[in-house]
């Protein structure tokens, strides 16, 4: 016997309710760009917690920055620097358990 098919809900009930997004850029990034994340987040009613990394060392600050802002996710901003520092980033996104996206072409988005 054939089990009943349910309809699937509707986007916004299957999307985590989302308040609050850190925004994760490298300092060689065009304000402009920086703004207009700012902009978009606003227009979706997010807060937002720009966060800034001009190296390595900021990584661990950053990460506990947004964790502390209880973001409940991290959109990292394009930049060449952040590609070549993938792994470290997912890394630390995963230790503050919430979802993380970064703006790359190789990259998906991924849920943690």
């Amino acid at each position: 016997m054939l089990k009943s098919w349910r309809k699937p809900p509707a986007i916004k009930e299957a999307v985590l309710p989302l308040s609050r997004v850190a925004l994760l850029y490298h300092t060689d990034l065009s304000v402009t760009i920086v703004r207009a994340a700012e902009a978009a987040a606003r227009s979706l009613s997010l807060t937002t917690h720009v966060l800034s990394v001009s190296g390595v060392p900021d990584f661990e600050n950053v990460f506990e920055l947004a964790r502390k802002d209880r973001a409940g996710a991290i959109q990292v901003l394009p930049s060449a620097w952040f590609n070549t520092q993938r792994a470290q980033i997912i890394e630390l996104a995963a230790g503050i358990d919430c979802p993380r996206s970064m703006s790359s072409a190789t990259t998906c988005r991924m849920v943690g």
